[in-house]
């Protein structure tokens, strides 16, 4: 969309020309490009920061390893295990350490032609605070293998056995520790020597790893949609029709509905011009394709675990949205203006590249406000990319991004269609200012996030603080005009700035302050929260690996809704599909158990089980039959409740001839 130019003699004189530009909502893209970049760097510092916490003293978990026997015997199984005491206070993590924490690791170094077996654990105790639930151990725990010698010995050697251990100890921070503990033990060919002073230790009888099942260690045989793509070709077509179908998703409507704006007002210019407005907003699109994969890559070399739309998992860069969809509603109403005075060459060239800028940045949000939304093909091809090496990462999601753009290539290189697209008139101001609503829309979707993530209070901080936005933008633009001089227009811009300064230190500052798992949720509104759990026609059971291991192993029928409060995809499917009075009724006769995996926040127990099913986003449905959980049913992105309810039957008929 050009600059909108007026020029106009000033009262002086004629001679005296002011030329005032009004900066469109196009015109605000690029700061809101840059906007959004130093949101997502600074929430990627803070994760980097997070991870070189040091140890607050070595003295919070001592080590050791013992066995229940005093020497080896050739082809006689022992057992080893890893002891850790924890001072009072603290507190070590199982296997599946739930809403937070991270699983204790074993590493055994063994001798030459001995073979170990699975870990076995002892019962976690159940952790809670601030909401959330993390599985562990205090005071002390043993992690136990069986280890079975060769045929062969040399009797009267010794032999060393040796355990790499890694574990996260917290208290009131958490303190990473590491270390290697050993024991020697004599070759005996007598019986009598076995014996050992650890019964004790050993008599705690962990959990047997082959007791109980374990779905994070199962090996799954998906059904239906469910796997990865074969190779990374199939891989990068999965990720071109993903990308092509995400311009349908309800996600990146607002922004799409914009794009067509622009294509009414260009439809009367040149070819040329109009296929170079597609190009540049296909641009974008690539763009913020390749930052995404970037980022992507560096936080997966920094140990984390993310997913697609993962960046919607922080408060902060939901803020930052935020504050970039109001100035974006703001402009289509009119209120933000920029004005500076300048030549006439200035003008033609700056009108010139305008509309470049805006449909470059109009590209980069099309794709931010994707991210939240997956589509069909898509959520495959992203959890396949996941598992891949950084360069092929990027060209999947290369090839999202060309898919995506698809459609406005071919429509910009083909001016003759644009003729389908109504001409321009004075309908055109009044579905501007129609979209400018949806946009606020959109804003008040970005708050029911945060009252998810931050509670009510930071809810109503973050309006608070758009409110004083919006009030910096309108005095900008109400108390400078072509007249005003450098002085004046300096003032306001420091008056208005300063604004926001304030805004933030009293409002958001105090809410992004609290350390995670310390906001106050009690607070929390049941909408923002629970969404409509409070009215949900389905006993939704609240979600934890070690409760879903429970159900399984006791042969029920599960079914697992895979969601977040930013997945407008999800809450589509919720509110069409799955809370549905005929579905509720089905699981109520089939005796199903039904999870709802909330993943609006970080949640590493999520994130793994979505990487057992090749995903790395949300929407994912799955049931588990009864008696068969290695071979779950998985559902397609966009559910029906005709889906739904024949997925069930399978499921049903699956157990019945178990």
């Amino acid at each position: 969309m050009p600059f909108h130019l007026n020029v106009y003699k000033h009262q002086l004189g004629y001679d005296k020309l002011m030329i005032k530009i009004c900066l469109s909502y196009k015109s605000i893209i690029l700061v809101c490009t840059a906007v959004m970049v130093f949101g997502i760097s600074m929430w990627v510092a803070g994760v980097t920061q997070a991870a070189d916490v040091s140890a607050e003293s070595d003295e919070s978990v001592k080590v050791s390893l013992i066995a229940n026997t005093k020497a080896v015997k050739a082809n006689v199984p022992f057992k080893l295990a890893v002891e850790l005491k924890m001072a009072p206070g603290w507190h070590t993590y199982y296997k599946e350490p739930g809403d937070a924490g991270i699983a204790t690791t074993v590493e055994w170094v063994l001798p030459q032609d001995f073979h170990v077996g699975p870990l076995e654990w002892k019962k976690p105790e159940r952790f809670e605070e601030s909401g959330l639930i993390t599985l562990g151990y205090k005071d002390q725990t043993i992690i136990v293998s069986t280890v079975t010698p060769p045929a062969k010995l040399r009797a009267g050697s010794r032999l060393r056995f040796a355990a790499k251990v890694k574990w996260l100890a917290c208290r009131e921070l958490c303190v990473p520790g590491l270390a290697e503990v050993s024991l020697s033990l004599p070759v005996t060919t007598n019986n009598a020597f076995l014996e050992s002073d650890n019964e004790q230790q050993f008599s705690q009888a962990p959990i047997s790893s082959g007791s109980s099942r374990s779905i994070l260690e199962d090996e799954l045989k998906p059904q239906g949609t469910g796997g990865s793509p074969p190779n990374l070709y199939v891989g990068l077509m999965f990720a071109f029709l993903g990308g092509f179908i995400l311009n349908f998703m309800p996600c990146v409507l607002p922004v799409i509905s914009i794009k067509l704006l622009g294509f009414v007002q260009q439809a009367a210019e040149e070819s040329k011009r109009i296929f170079k407005l597609g190009v540049a907003f296909a641009c974008g699109i690539l763009f913020s394709s390749v930052v995404l994969s970037l980022v992507v890559v560096s936080l997966q070399i920094a140990g984390q675990q993310v997913g697609w739309g993962f960046q919607f998992q922080n408060p902060g860069f939901v803020i930052v949205m935020s504050t970039v969809i109001l100035l974006l509603a703001l402009s289509l109403f009119g209120l933000f203006y920029v004005t500076f005075p300048g030549g006439q060459l200035q003008l033609a060239w700056l009108g010139s590249q305008e509309g470049y800028v805006g449909s470059f940045g109009n590209g980069v949000l099309a794709t931010v406000l994707a991210t939240p939304c997956t589509a069909p093909f898509l959520g495959t091809a992203v959890g396949f990319a996941f598992t891949q090496p950084w360069w092929a990462i990027m060209l999947i999601f290369l090839a999202i991004g060309f898919g995506m753009s698809f459609p406005y290539l071919l429509l910009t290189a083909n001016p003759g269609w644009m003729r389908i697209i109504p001409k321009p008139g004075n309908w055109m101001k009044v579905f501007k200012e129609l979209m400018g609503f949806v946009l606020l829309a959109t804003v008040v979707w970005l708050l029911w996030i945060l009252g998810g993530q931050l509670g009510l209070v930071g809810a109503l901080s973050t309006l608070a603080f758009l409110l004083c936005v919006g009030f910096a933008a309108w005095l900008v633009a109400q108390m400078t005009d072509l007249s005003s001089s450098t002085r004046k227009v300096v003032c306001v811009w420091t008056l208005a700035l300063s604004t926001v300064a304030l805004a933030y230190y009293f409002w958001l500052h105090p809410v992004l302050s609290v350390p995670e798992g310390k906001i106050d949720t009690a607070s929390m509104p049941e909408l923002a929260r629970q969404d409509s759990d409070s009215v949900s026609k389905i006993d939704w059971q609240p979600f934890s690996i070690e409760t879903l291991n429970e159900e399984l192993n006791q042969g029920k029928t599960v079914f697992i809704d895979f969601t977040a409060d930013w997945c407008l995809t999800c809450k589509v499917n919720e509110k069409t599909a799955i809370e549905t009075t005929a579905v509720a009724k089905k699981m109520k006769a089939l005796g199903v158990v039904a999870f709802k995996a909330d993943w609006t926040k970080q949640n590493p127990s999520i994130t793994k089980l979505l990487q057992k099913f090749g995903r790395s986003g949300v929407p994912l449905y799955v049931i588990f039959p009864a008696g068969k959980p290695l071979e779950p049913l998985v559902l397609p992105e966009v559910v029906t409740p005709t889906l739904i309810l024949e997925k069930l039957a399978e499921a049903a008929n699956k157990g019945n001839a178990n």
